[in-house]
């Protein structure tokens, strides 16, 4: 398998869980737009972690590969508890999925403590809560 058809298998474990259209690919060259009432949004990306090895007796390759999942929801309407409870909840599903999910995540692990994202001008926005998670993924079929 290659790092692609891991990416389009943390996306296939996370659709489930969000809105039609609402798990996007940050492919670093298309801008990525999220709209307020169409949340919560996860995003993915590859990241920067890549390992590859022949294994002890040389016959035996793997490769480690790290997508994050970016988690994003906004307000809408809600009380600050109210809104980090259900962005909790969603925490919670979206690492039960991507673990259920057959030979696919070996790790999941916060990178950015909970907190607000960023608006278009780059600035942060208190009606959002966002926490990017690094999910290791090991394949066995260099």
């Amino acid at each position: 398998m290659s790092e692609a058809t891991r990416q389009a298998a943390v996306m296939a474990a996370l659709a489930p869980l969000f809105n039609e259209g609402s798990v996007l690919l940050n492919d670093y060259r298309t801008p990525q737009t999220v709209s307020h009432e169409r949340g919560p949004w996860a995003i993915v990306a590859i990241a920067d972690e890549v390992e590859a090895t022949t294994g002890p007796s040389w016959s035996t390759p793997t490769a480690r590969y790290g997508v994050y999942v970016n988690l994003l929801d906004y307000r809408r309407g809600r009380a600050d508890r109210v809104m980090l409870d259900a962005f909790q909840e969603l925490r919670r599903q979206v690492i039960a999925a991507l673990i259920a999910a057959p030979q696919l995540a070996t790790r999941i692990q916060a990178v950015t403590p909970v907190g607000p994202y960023f608006t278009e001008e780059g600035d942060l926005d208190p009606d959002s809560v966002a926490q990017r998670l690094a999910i290791e993924v090991i394949d066995y079929e260099v």
